[in-house]
């Protein structure tokens, strides 16, 4: 019998599926990390929405990352706690956001090639890790979906169809807004008109979001607190975040262009990926509580950047370097993930794991936790609702023994990464 030849639908269906066994290799690790610090919070309140829908509206922090909590109910609601369900999901959003840059980049340029490699680096870059490797960290890998099917909707010409998915974006975090830069960014590079109708359909649900956080800007914590303040120092945060998004790729990029002879991309092809970087980064820049910005916000940035990667090394894609490169790439992406990163993320969660290994098979009583390392005591009291027959009011956090004398004490140690006391 002839044997059945592939059809090219078929054989760049499997191709394509390259992307996303690449992010099941990259984070494959992540699977019994448990869940780690704000994750038990947005637990809890994600019970809420089953009761009042709406109750988010009254925390306006809380109300951009609806979809978080959308989420989180669904999963608990279909899994409980086991945490292999909830980082299948993450991993899966990771897969749908690379396929969909991916499409993005495919339609913008009509080259096929460049998309296919633009996804492939973005499935394993280890910049923006912590948006997979954390579960609260979703909201940048929500807010991505709905970005990158917002701009492909706008690009096929189907405005209303895009304002809907804008409200998911908007919904998932505030930075969404970037949209109204993005979508005349695109028609200018298609040679389309900047201004036109269809603009209107982004607006309304802008200027919907506009008034409600204006209305709320007092009562928003993010804000109140001093988290987010725009001054001086959203510069150094934007200029040290982009060398580090860039050391040491984007160099070794340039030498890998360099000494295979092709031709130098353009400085408008640089720049305007560069520019696209800087632009996904701005909305986050205002932080004060760090030099640069946490890992997970740089997960669009990072997404445009290997795109980015791919368009720069279109003259060179098929030599021997751009292969070593592209396997150099992966391989120590993965490589870093595995062995640095999930460690970081397992330490991360060791002060709720320790905590409910040593509460597991205890009867439940009243007990303190002194030294417990995370700022907000809410997190050790909402974690034992992981145990049968435990409640959050059981818990305290303290200082010293003094604060409940007569409780069940459990110290932090810190260098054993364990609890002292009874167990």
């Amino acid at each position: 019998m002839p044997e059945t030849v592939p059809s090219g639908r078929e054989t760049a269906g499997l191709r394509w599926s390259l992307p996303v066994l690449l992010v099941i290799a990259a984070f494959a690790p992540i699977f019994n990390n448990g869940f780690i610090a704000d994750d038990f919070v947005i637990l809890r309140w994600a019970e809420g929405l089953k009761v009042h829908p709406l109750y988010l509206f009254d925390t306006p922090h809380y109300t951009f990352r609806t979809t978080l909590f959308v989420v989180f109910l669904i999963l608990k609601s279909l899994f409980g706690y086991h945490t292999f369900a909830f980082y299948a999901f993450s991993i899966l959003l990771h897969s749908a956001n690379v396929l969909l840059l991916g499409y993005l980049v495919w339609t913008l340029t009509g080259d096929s090639e460049t998309a296919f490699w633009g996804s492939c680096f973005a499935a394993v870059f280890s910049a923006p890790q912590e948006a997979v490797m954390w579960l609260s960290g979703m909201t940048e890998s929500l807010l991505a979906f709905f970005l990158l099917v917002t701009l492909i909707l706008w690009l096929k010409d189907r405005p209303l169809l895009a304002a809907c998915a804008f409200v998911g974006a908007l919904f998932s975090k505030e930075s969404a807004v970037i949209a109204l830069a993005l979508a005349p960014l695109i028609d200018l590079y298609r040679g389309r008109r900047v201004v036109r109708p269809a603009y209107v359909a982004l607006l309304v649900p802008a200027a919907l979001f506009g008034v409600s956080f204006l209305a709320t800007w007092h009562s928003n914590g993010m804000i109140n607190e001093g988290i987010f303040t725009v001054g001086p120092q959203a510069l150094s945060v934007l200029a040290l975040t982009a060398h580090r998004m860039l050391w040491p790729w984007f160099y070794i990029v340039v030498v890998v262009i360099r000494f295979a002879g092709g031709a130098w991309p353009s400085w408008g092809s640089v720049g305007r990926a560069l520019a696209c970087v800087l632009l996904l980064l701005a909305p986050y820049i205002f932080i004060t509580y760090a030099r640069s910005l946490p890992s997970r916000n740089v997960y669009l940035a990072s997404a445009a950047l290997m795109a980015g990667f791919s368009v720069w090394l279109e003259p060179v894609r098929k030599t021997r370097l751009f292969s070593v490169f592209a396997a150099a790439f992966i391989a120590f992406n993965v490589g870093y993930l595995w062995i640095r990163k999930d460690r970081q993320f397992e330490e991360r969660a060791a002060p709720t794991t320790a905590l409910l290994r040593a509460l597991a098979g205890v009867k439940p009583q009243n007990t303190l936790i002194i030294d417990f390392p995370y700022p907000y005591p809410e997190i050790a009291r909402e974690s034992v609702l992981l145990l049968p027959g435990w409640s959050p009011d059981a818990i305290q956090v303290g200082d010293s023994p003094a604060v409940c004398p007569d409780c069940r004490q459990l110290k932090w140690n810190m260098a054993s990464q364990d609890y002292e006391g009874p167990r």
